[in-house]
């Protein structure tokens, strides 16, 4: 994956989070979730910064998406897949909002990698919403959009890192130079 399509990745998770947020709220609180305390913006250790930002998205997208996913897609189809996928990158986040909100961006995510296959895209969306919630506490109270600005820009960011994927996959596909047979021929 191109860098600019990875930054812009990682931006459109960002940018996303209050959306997601606002999605998630809108499940739960129907659901009977409990209210639970807010998490400050800059919360946590510099262990929890890199375990969040590097680790967990790593390591779970490779496990989730790149591993677990194809493998059960192939076994019973891709909305299961999904769905399965989702639920078991949900549960060992334990709390009853987080398990929510992980189930609905696997959700995302899976689909965004059963479309692209690109693990790397899903890592970068993941390192991005992790950021965000770091950043800008959970829920979010700073440096945050409207969910709808939120959602547009998101979108925006997400197309951008799509398109310059693409163009990188036909730039590797397009050899450098015209062979001479073909360039007299």
């Amino acid at each position: 994956m191109p860098l600019r399509a990875g930054i812009a990745a990682l931006a459109a998770g960002f940018a996303s989070y209050p959306a997601w947020a606002g999605l998630i709220t809108v499940v739960g609180l129907p659901l009977g979730l409990p209210f639970r305390d807010p998490t400050p913006p800059g919360a946590g250790s510099p262990a929890l910064w890199v375990a969040a930002l590097v680790l967990a998205p790593i390591f779970e997208e490779l496990l989730y998406r790149e591993r677990l996913l194809p493998a059960l897609r192939r076994r019973i189809g891709a909305l299961p897949a999904v769905v399965a996928t989702s639920a078991l990158f949900a549960l060992p986040h334990l709390e009853a909002w987080n398990v929510l909100g992980t189930s609905l961006v696997g959700l995302m995510l899976g689909t965004v990698f059963l479309a692209t296959e690109s693990v790397a895209l899903c890592i970068a969306l993941h390192a991005g919403l992790n950021l965000a919630c770091l950043a800008c506490g959970v829920p979010p109270v700073r440096l945050a959009l409207a969910p709808t600005a939120s959602t547009a820009l998101g979108a925006l960011l997400l197309a951008a890192s799509l398109l310059w994927m693409r163009s990188h996959a036909r730039a590797l596909a397009t050899p450098p130079f015209r062979s001479a047979e073909v360039a007299h021929g």
